[in-house]
């Protein structure tokens, strides 16, 4: 990735995030632990909404400026327990254990409206507003902690938000067949 190159790596590091190695090994050992405790899962893709515009329009010191705002906008609104990583380009992720996908779901929420709401400052002084599109990947207590598909759900959703307008969260809705007790009614 350029901009860990052109030092922003430490920034981030300094920050608490992580990179896509530590991504790739903390959703490992976030998908063990879930599995072994049969815990929920669930996986934000956070994708900064025309940030090509950012870079194009204004420049690469820009982007950088955007990147670290938004960084810091990431660690004030998820929970100390969840590690947030830059994945590279526009992209951050979060993994989440033991989270409902309603919890889940409205954390997205929470960081798609904090940014939405955020004004993003460029060293030229200019102010800029930006919005972002946030796909959630979750699997259940009782679904197998694949590390794959986790990250295709929400992959897949990032891609849906983006064709669907943008300034979105998605989810897959998880659809389980009603119990022969469900189906007679009685509870």
């Amino acid at each position: 990735d350029p901009l860990w190159s052109r030092g922003l790596g430490d920034v981030y590091k300094r920050q608490g995030l992580g990179n896509v190695k530590e991504f790739d090994r903390h959703l490992n050992d976030v998908s063990s632990k879930a599995e072994e405790k049969n815990q929920t899962l669930a996986l934000l893709l956070i994708d900064i909404d025309g940030f090509k515009d950012v870079n194009d329009n204004y420049s690469h010191q820009s982007g950088d400026a955007v990147l670290k705002q938004m960084s810091q906008l990431l660690k004030n609104y998820v929970p100390n327990q969840f590690k947030i990583f830059r994945n590279g380009g526009e992209e951050f992720s979060v993994i989440i254990r033991n989270y409902t996908l309603d919890q889940s779901v409205k954390l997205a929420e929470n960081i798609r409206s904090g940014v939405e709401k955020s004004s993003f400052h460029l060293p030229n002084k200019e102010v800029i507003k930006l919005s972002v599109s946030i796909g959630v990947g979750y699997l259940t207590q009782d679904d197998r902690k694949s590390q794959r598909k986790v990250f295709k759900d929400a992959d897949d959703m990032v891609h849906v938000a983006k064709s669907e307008g943008r300034n979105k969260v998605m989810f897959c809705l998880l659809y389980t067949s009603p119990s022969p007790r469900d189906q007679r009614g009685s509870r």
